[in-house]
């Protein structure tokens, strides 16, 4: 019952997280072509959030309470949406880069 509230906890400070992010916009799971693969949308974030809330209160904290998991619980899942955002922010970054390079040899 506590991993349950845990893990629901995290999925929603995940989701919560996800619309903050995106301007209150829900990103549904599609299809990516290049590279080829699946973009989660919104469920990357609920379940890294998840997951971090359920490792979080499991291994890392020995939680006394109710209050005192659903805090942990909250932050963890926090910290995993910073992580998600540290490597858009790579990527975009990284584009960034190619497209001033790809400029630079048009210009020249």
């Amino acid at each position: 019952m506590n991993l349950m509230i845990v893990s629901l906890t995290g999925a929603l400070t995940g989701f919560v997280a996800h619309l903050i992010k995106n301007d209150r916009i829900v990103l549904f799971p599609k299809r990516r072509y290049r590279p080829p693969g699946i973009d989660l949308g919104f469920l990357a974030d609920i379940f890294t959030s998840a997951l971090a809330a359920l490792f979080a209160n499991t291994y890392l904290f020995s939680p006394a309470d109710i209050g005192d998991m659903i805090g942990i619980a909250v932050m963890a899942g926090m910290a995993a949406e910073s992580v998600l955002l540290q490597k858009e922010l790579q990527v975009e970054k990284l584009k960034t880069e190619e497209l001033n390079k790809i400029s630079k040899r048009a210009n020249t």
